[in-house]
């Protein structure tokens, strides 16, 4: 540690006589603390003009008052990522005001300190809070003159968001446990991604955690928002999701990308929320073939009393498809309640987190199988029986 101090130091507090240096960005990892920390953060930010810092402290936490570079002359910060770090005092630094993106993990999320930030960075566009180490109160969010406009929630470990009033945020993430979302003026808002793990009450995902569970509505509670894409991972041993109807309609939904379904879970609930996109156009759904098996009164029955139509659907893709009777109902069933689907495209595969792209997104990993050609023509008589679409393309790979 001691080396590590005094290389830091060398790099970051070297004498004034030392060539003006330019560092766009600095992510600087400390195992606990260091009395030149304070030191090394006012450097970086007022004499280096550091764009982007990165200030992980483990094992600890690190309290800093950035009011010590409201004097400085050469902050250009614009990306802070604070893990076990937080604001010192409650008054909000000048530094706050121009920063666009804000990654708080750990122990810089304790709440107050996030409201107190949040109310004070006008300029803020990306928001992500991460890893809470203890269950948070509800997580109410009004920022009227805010310009934010993708929040993320990872691991955040609260009883429920609420979207008060966000009036330019366009993207919202949350995954973790399953939270409850209540929408209220984000007029903007068109991307949203849930990724929720069913746990058991030690925090692992095991079945003593199985008899909670959630209605579907319980994720689009409050004034529905006009999405248009939506992407969801609800997973768990145990199906937790009750397969009942959603009141509120998603009017403006065009796009639904479900991932991850446990083979041992019933369809029933995707039908359900399928219906309540009457504008969808674009379904994709991916069943984990690495889940446990469907049992075989779990995912057989897919039959649902007076389902609606889907009359924009275009384009059906199935990934994890291996020809089980209960996947080729599941499909059937969605191909007859679309007279417009173009193409139905059926693949063996996984989906993969692309972190790179904006919010988290999706991307499809094609595995190739090895069809013999009477199980293939089974499948598609199956799903060609009784459909006399001409524009209807089946394509199984």
């Amino acid at each position: 540690m001691r080396r590590y101090v005094k290389r830091v130091n060398a790099f970051l507090l070297a004498p004034d006589n030392v060539q003006q240096r330019s560092i766009q960005k600095l992510r600087l990892q400390a195992c606990g603390r260091s009395d030149f920390t304070d030191q090394w953060i006012t450097e970086a930010i007022g004499r280096w003009g550091v764009e982007e810092l990165e200030l992980v402290i483990d094992n600890s936490s690190w309290r800093y008052d950035f009011r010590l570079l409201d004097g400085c002359k050469n902050v250009r910060l614009k990306r802070l990522v604070l893990s076990n770090c937080y604001h010192r005092f409650a008054p909000a630094p000048l530094t706050f005001q121009s920063l666009t993106s804000l990654t708080l993990c750990k122990e810089s999320l304790r709440m107050l300190h996030v409201l107190d930030i949040l109310g004070n960075c006008g300029q803020l566009v990306d928001l992500r809070l991460k890893d809470s180490g203890c269950r948070q109160p509800a997580f109410n969010i009004v920022i009227p003159n805010s310009q934010l406009k993708s929040l993320q929630l990872d691991n955040y470990n609260t009883v429920s968001v609420h979207l008060a009033l966000v009036p330019c945020l366009e993207t919202f993430a949350c995954r973790g446990q399953p939270t409850i979302i209540r929408y209220g003026d984000v007029p903007r808002l068109r991307h949203v991604s849930l990724n929720f793990l069913q746990t058991g009450d030690n925090g692992k995902d095991d079945s003593s955690g199985s008899n909670r569970t959630y209605q579907l509505s319980k994720f689009f509670t409050g004034a529905p928002p006009s999405l248009e894409y939506l992407v969801l991972q609800l997973r768990g041993r145990q199906m937790w999701i009750e397969p009942t109807a959603i009141p509120v309609r998603l009017n403006h939904l065009n796009k639904l990308f479900i991932a991850n379904v446990p083979m041992n879970w019933d369809t029933i609930w995707i039908l359900c929320l399928v219906g309540a996109a009457p504008a969808l156009e674009s379904l994709h759904v991916h069943f984990d073939n690495n889940s446990e098996k469907a049992s075989a009164a779990g995912s057989l029955d897919v039959q649902v009393e007076h389902h609606p139509y889907h009359h924009h659907l275009k384009e059906l893709v199935v990934i994890g498809f291996n020809g089980a009777v209960w996947q080729t109902g599941f499909v059937k069933q969605i191909i007859q309640a679309s007279p417009m689907l173009e193409r139905a495209h059926l693949l063996d595969g996984h989906v993969v987190e692309d972190e790179d792209r904006e919010l988290v997104g999706l991307e499809i990993v094609r595995r190739r199988r090895e069809w013999h050609e009477c199980e293939r023509s089974e499948v598609l008589r199956v799903l060609a029986d009784g459909i006399s679409s001409p524009h209807l393309e089946i394509v199984l790979e």
